[in-house]
């Protein structure tokens, strides 16, 4: 690109024109472009531009400026430092945790987002259900009371109907299934397990057995 007789042709040409006077150096001027190639020009400019900026004279210091100008056009480019592998990988991760975080709780503060690889704190247990303790007042125990005696004697009824029918059957010679009806029997029935139809003479006559252990019982306590 550089061409050190070129370039000292067109100082000649320069200082020869200069001391000729003002029209005697722009004819100079046009001269070095018509004689000289277009690359030897732009050479000159950048030189002088250099001769400027370090003071270097032209002629003396010709092989000197030729070298500087070398080094500037032929200096390497400092080299890119590269990030490490996997960096941006990284990057993308942190992105998608971030965008998963807002989009999974909108509500939590941006410096709880800025910590993307931190799970949230575990979730408070809830209160154990404490249930309340049910005191039997003066009325539920009348009431239970009450319940007792009725299936007490709704049993005893049963017996005597099933007694007299039973005995009824024996002196006519009559063999009939007797089936009970089922608005004697309570729903919450404690007996609720043993089908209805199977409910005999004997079941009943526990119960009514049952029923008035429970009255001694109560008795005893009072």
């Amino acid at each position: 690109m550089t061409n050190s007789d070129k370039y000292l042709n067109v100082w000649e040409v320069f200082r020869e024109q200069k001391q000729m006077g003002l029209l005697g150096f722009y004819r100079g001027i046009v001269l070095s472009f018509v004689k000289i190639e277009i690359q030897t020009i732009i050479t000159f400019v950048l030189i002088e531009k250099m001769r400027l900026h370090y003071g270097l004279m032209p002629k003396t210091c010709a092989n000197e400026k030729e070298a500087i100008f070398k080094d500037c056009i032929m200096a390497k480019k400092p080299e890119v430092v590269k990030p490490p592998p996997g960096y941006f990988d990284r990057l993308w991760r942190i992105r998608d945790a971030l965008r998963k975080r807002v989009a999974e709780a909108p509500r939590l503060s941006f410096f709880y987002l800025l910590k993307p690889f931190v799970s949230p704190p575990p979730p408070e247990p809830e209160p154990p259900i404490v249930e309340e303790e049910v005191v039997e007042t003066h009325w539920m125990k009348a009431k239970k009371r009450l319940n007792r005696r009725l299936r007490k004697l709704g049993r005893r009824l049963l017996i005597i109907v099933y007694k007299s029918l039973e005995k009824h059957h024996k002196e006519n010679d009559v063999s009939i299934e007797i089936k009970k009806d089922e608005e004697f029997f309570e729903e919450d029935d404690e007996k609720a397990h043993i089908p209805k139809m199977k409910r005999t003479y004997d079941h009943f006559e526990k119960e009514v057995e049952e029923l008035e252990e429970e009255e001694e019982s109560e008795q005893d306590q009072k």
